[in-house]
């Protein structure tokens, strides 16, 4: 007795990695046999049987096409199914982190799921347990030095990834303030002012705080706030120097200590005006052609002559 009819039986739908199972159904019951079937595309396994077994690597349409034959003839059917993606395995943990950390200090470390578009969601467990929440990235800290491994287990559902990870723990070790700070600078000494000097009070001295830190001092005199024309007038031990006869001019000094490891910064300058005529005058607006405000004029004046100073010093 030829076939006369076939009908497909299947899902409609299936998923990339999974199974499909689809099934003949010949008629008459009573059809001659033997019956050979052909299906196609070729399946994973039940090729010339009644049962066909379809494991799918990709997604996408795909029709199932069956041939039945016997000796009184043959016929064919077709069956539609849509493949879709299946969920996506883990295949692998990267853990990124310092190779070496050291006690008593946080020490990052980062978890990556390999791949990256595996099935969400992902739930990670790291060992040894981590203080605080679970997650991506954790923070551990050790009070011991030595190697410590850290294992995670990533797990999505589907399948599950482990990653190791190795890293060494140092014990910091804390330089006293001394070597921190090597080598030691003298401190930057405080200038105490510019005072006159008597009896020609024309005449004037520097002075500054002396520092235990500095072996000496070095003192430089300029013409000019930035220093451009300096020049070191003294390199010493004692924390002052004596100024005689210097021309009118607005003089600048800065002072620094030395030992025997370096020098130390130059110190906030400290400024005065020389103003100044050679011969003294006999009546007040002689000096300077009257006396300045501001400025106080010193020198060997005489009380009974009513002579007055030529010598004009403007203290800052």
């Amino acid at each position: 007795m030829p076939v006369s009819g076939l009908e497909i039986g299947g899902p409609d739908e299936g998923t990339v990695d999974q199974s499909s199972v689809f099934t003949a159904a010949v008629s008459p019951a009573d059809a001659t046999q033997p019956i050979t079937y052909t299906w196609s595309p070729p399946p994973t396994s039940g090729q010339n049987s009644a049962r066909a077994t379809y494991t799918w690597t990709t997604p996408g349409e795909v029709t199932v096409t069956l041939k039945v034959e016997n000796i009184g003839g043959s016929r064919t059917a077709s069956h539609h199914i849509t493949v879709v993606p299946g969920p996506v395995r883990l295949e692998g943990v990267k853990i990124d982190a310092l190779k070496e950390c050291f006690t008593d200090e946080p020490c990052m470390v980062t978890a990556q799921v390999i791949p990256t578009n595996a099935t969400q969601p992902i739930s990670l467990t790291w060992l040894p347990a981590p203080p605080g929440t679970q997650g991506k990235s954790v923070a551990y800290v050790w009070s011991t030095p030595g190697n410590k491994t850290i294992t995670v287990t990533a797990v999505n559902g589907f399948s599950t990834a482990i990653g190791v990870f190795t890293l060494t723990i140092k014990t910091k070790i804390m330089l006293p303030t001394l070597l921190r700070h090597w080598p030691l600078l003298p401190g930057i000494p405080v200038m105490d002012g510019i005072s006159p000097l008597e009896p020609r009070r024309h005449d004037y001295a520097v002075t500054w705080s002396p520092r235990l830190d500095a072996k000496d001092y070095v003192l430089e005199e300029a013409t000019n706030c930035a220093f451009m024309d300096g020049e070191r007038i003294y390199t010493g031990t004692v924390p002052y120097y004596r100024v005689f006869d210097s021309p009118p001019s607005s003089y600048y000094y800065r002072v620094k200590g030395r030992n025997q490891y370096s020098e130390g910064q130059w110190s906030k300058p400290e400024w005065v005006d020389v103003q100044w005529e050679l011969d003294e005058n006999t009546w007040l607006y002689q000096a300077n052609g009257p006396l300045m405000s501001g400025v106080q004029y010193y020198g060997d004046s005489d009380p009974l002559t009513t002579e007055y100073p030529g010598h004009g010093l403007f203290l800052h």
